[in-house]
């Protein structure tokens, strides 16, 4: 099956930013643009998207993950991902990480890919539900994925096709020397800039 994807791969060769609104990135941008780091540029970030999506920040907020290439031998940073999504974030975020590294797709294919999650566990928020032997699967996956994993004994409730997450992913390819953005189109709109 050929994948496909909703928005262009971002790419620029002085900097990428991502968040979850477009004036966050903006801002972002912004403190890249007049010089400031990534890390400044990500504290304007989470300081707008506080404002402008309170029920996104805190605890299950966006939440950016730094992960190093094992086969980087100078100890490059490799990719910088996240999503909002409470118990959801590392169920989401894995399966991204493991659709570009293993699975070799590109990382607006890795961002557009369907998603599951479970929810046998107790959950971080009051009450505290849990439903064991339930996972949660997104409308685009096959029906005869989802009927394997019924065969095997999970409860599965099909979701919309679009609403796991909004896992967000940068990635500077030094062989080329271009960052490459992108922000899967799931849950609200997310936005990607390079420059």
């Amino acid at each position: 099956m050929q994948a496909f994807i909703t928005r262009l791969i971002i790419m620029g060769t002085r900097g990428v930013v991502t968040s979850g609104h477009y004036l966050a990135t903006a801002a972002g941008f912004r403190i890249m643009e007049q010089g400031g780091n990534a890390i400044d540029a990500a504290a304007a970030m989470c300081f707008c998207l506080n404002l402008l999506e309170p029920q996104s920040n805190g605890i299950g907020g966006e939440v950016s993950t730094l992960i190093y290439s094992a086969k980087d031998k100078d100890g490059e940073p490799f990719m910088v991902f996240g999503t909002p999504g409470g118990d959801g974030q590392d169920q989401w975020t894995l399966q991204f990480f493991l659709n570009y590294v293993d699975f070799g797709m590109n990382i607006q294919e890795a961002l557009d890919a369907p998603t599951v999650h479970s929810v046998h566990f107790p959950t971080s928020f009051y009450p505290r539900d849990a439903y064991p032997g339930r996972m949660m699967a997104e409308g685009l996956i096959p029906p005869e994925v989802i009927a394997e994993r019924e065969r095997r004994g999970h409860e599965v409730v099909v979701t919309d096709g679009w609403v796991n997450g909004k896992v967000m992913g940068i990635r500077y390819d030094k062989a080329h020397g271009i960052i490459l953005g992108g922000v899967a189109p799931k849950g609200n709109i997310g936005y990607a800039l390079g420059w």
